[in-house]
């Protein structure tokens, strides 16, 4: 890998460093990294990443948010490419909460990290909003247990998550391809009800 990721147009240094430290935790797995060498992996002047971030936390904050938008459109993508009923993008936002673990382990760990939240900013919430908005948009496609869509929402929520953090944790935790039948099987098994009235999400 380059130490560099070249140079940027002018006024997007912001995402140039982004771009950078983004890689940087990629390739290591950590997001202890220095502006410094952000700021060399950019290409740019020590000094530079002070016009945009008066601290790392700011930076790591500003990567949290790009995760939260990667992340959203992992589960969009799963949706658009599954069948058009609400079962089948019910399994399909779990499987891209899953895709979006093993595709980047880093990212996925560094935005539910309790140490990145206490750092949270204005565009970090934005962002988790994009994600949550997804879930939230499947599971109003279901009758709510109890009435209670709060419920549901954290229902299906834990059991993506559950799953994603297994991969990563637990030994002997299928996380092959024949793990998607027993995903789904899991969906399955919560038996929610579709309402009669069920919207689609495909092209939103």
């Amino acid at each position: 890998m380059s130490e560099k990721i070249g140079s940027y147009h002018h006024g997007n240094l912001r995402t140039a460093l982004i771009d950078a430290a983004l890689e940087i935790l990629r390739e290591s797995g950590s997001s202890d990294f220095s502006l410094r060498k952000v700021a060399t992996r950019a290409g740019v002047s020590h000094g530079a990443p002070a016009h945009h971030f008066s601290s790392k936390d700011g930076l790591v904050a500003a990567v949290a948010a790009r995760g939260y938008l990667v992340f959203a459109a992992t589960m969009r993508r799963e949706i658009n490419l599954c069948d058009d009923t609400p079962s089948n993008k019910l399994k399909a936002i779990c499987r891209g909460y899953i895709m979006f673990s093993r595709e980047e382990p880093a990212l996925f760990e560094l935005i539910l990290s309790p140490k990145t939240k206490q750092h949270w900013t204005e565009e970090v919430t934005a962002a988790t909003m994009q994600s949550f908005g997804v879930l939230s948009e499947v599971c109003a496609l279901f009758v709510p247990p109890g009435g209670r869509e709060d419920l549901l929402r954290k229902l299906v929520w834990s059991l993506a998550h559950g799953w994603a953090k297994l991969e990563h944790s637990a030994p002997g935790f299928d996380s092959g391809e024949s793990g998607w039948s027993e995903l789904n099987a899991a969906v399955d098994a919560l038996n929610l009800t579709p309402k009669p009235a069920a919207t689609t999400l495909k092209d939103s």
